[in-house]
């Protein structure tokens, strides 16, 4: 492959990489790329009375990571400086992390400094870092192959003579914040990315590539402007994202990922009974189980726009919450269309409906919500329980258990 070829490609893992960093750490967090005197990315993060700062490189080569590479790694300095290495820069900064993001493998002589793809700055535990292993690093880091012609022996005499001196056992404690992140490469980073911004930040489906492209600008423009990426990754991420369908200060009664469950697997779900049993706000609640997995969640009050979301063309997931809609038009006229919605409901397209039990059974002249139909189909209701189902062309209902068990 050619340095053309693999350039591009190396500085797209770089930038897939930023925008990993950032979308996991965004509170009380500065991020430069590529900025003057430091690595690919250098990350600054203030918590409370807590400070550190943490230096990034992206490694995209696939050949397994000795512990020589991880030494090589630390010889990094400045440009046209032959001391001030990454491992001096270590020990005399004690909030300073390393972080490596590397595509190869480590083998067992460096696998103590291995951390979870989900790092955060934590130094290793108290003890996997021993002066042993950091005397190994140091004679590594002396014979290790510096970078730069006209400077190379000037930054080798200068390794060599800083690992004759250097205390091990203050090297250890600085060893413990260099992070090795293994086995990464452009397509597993960006799937953690789009896994993230439908499960934290409820991207839909459809819209999580377009979300992204736009972090990547982000990305390349602060890389030219050396500027601080956050303020443009944080706009870009709240024009976006959107609050949760999920009430506020909602209290789970229990039943929430049992009708997730049956809503998955039938498609759409109703919820019905005596007002004020809080049928809405489980409704919502249901609903915001699929928001992170990357269902766009829109609330409706008539059955024309659950209809126009639901059986739209595309591929777009798509959850619709239509709260009472038999009061927002002529009963007989929803309930045509509720059937309709059910008979044509896509695979990936989901309907909760939360409707008062008095309106449902005058709408249908029946006097229990076991005898109401949709379609062909009559209400399924499971005695005993809280919880019933609505399946394709079928109804389900939720209603508040009754002293008597009705």
């Amino acid at each position: 492959m050619s340095i053309a070829t693999t350039a591009p490609e190396s500085f797209a893992f770089q930038d897939i990489v930023c925008v990993e960093t950032m979308l996991r750490h965004t509170a009380d967090t500065r991020f430069f790329i590529e900025r003057p005197g430091g690595e690919d990315a250098t990350m600054e993060v203030s918590t409370g009375t807590a400070a550190c700062r943490v230096e990034i490189q992206v490694k995209k080569s696939t050949k397994a990571i000795s512990l020589r590479t991880v030494a090589t790694w630390l010889t990094h300095t400045p440009p046209l400086a032959s001391g001030d290495t990454l491992l001096e820069r270590l020990l005399e900064d004690p909030t300073l992390f390393v972080v490596f993001v590397t595509s190869g493998r480590c083998r067992d002589d460096c696998a103590r400094y291995v951390a979870d793809p989900e790092w955060t700055p934590t130094p290793h535990a108290i003890g996997r870092v021993t002066s042993t292993a950091a005397a190994d690093l140091l004679r590594e880091f002396a014979v290790a192959k510096p970078t730069g012609k006209q400077i190379a022996l000037r930054r080798r005499a200068h390794n060599e003579s800083f690992a004759k001196s250097a205390d091990t056992s203050s090297v250890a404690q600085a060893l413990r914040r260099v992070l090795v992140v293994e086995r990464q490469d452009y397509d597993s980073v960006k799937d953690g990315c789009a896994n993230t911004l439908r499960r934290q930040y409820r991207v839909p489906n459809d819209r999580v590539g377009t979300v992204l492209q736009s972090l990547l600008e982000v990305v390349k423009s602060a890389k030219t402007s050396k500027a601080d990426a956050f303020p443009e990754f944080t706009a870009t991420l709240q024009v976006e994202t959107h609050d949760s369908i999920r009430p506020t200060n909602y209290v789970p009664r229990g039943s929430e990922s049992s009708l997730a469950r049956e809503l998955s697997r039938c498609g759409a779900l109703l919820l019905s009974g005596i007002p004020r049993t809080g049928k809405t706000y489980l409704a919502r609640a249901v609903a915001a189980e699929f928001e992170t997995q990357g269902y766009d969640v829109q609330p409706a009050h008539h059955v024309d726009a659950a209809e126009r979301f639901l059986l739209a063309p595309g591929d777009a997931h798509v959850l619709v919450v239509l709260d009472d809609p038999l009061d927002n038009t002529l009963p007989f006229v929803a309930l045509s269309k509720l059937a309709k919605i059910l008979d044509e409901l896509p695979p990936h397209r989901r309907l909760v409906v939360s409707q008062a039990q008095e309106h449902l059974l005058a709408a249908t002249d029946e006097a229990q919500l076991a005898d109401v139909r949709t379609s062909s189909q009559p209400l399924a209701r499971c005695r005993g329980k809280s919880v019933a189902r609505l399946s394709r062309g079928t109804l389900g209902t939720a209603r508040r258990q009754q002293p008597n068990g009705r």
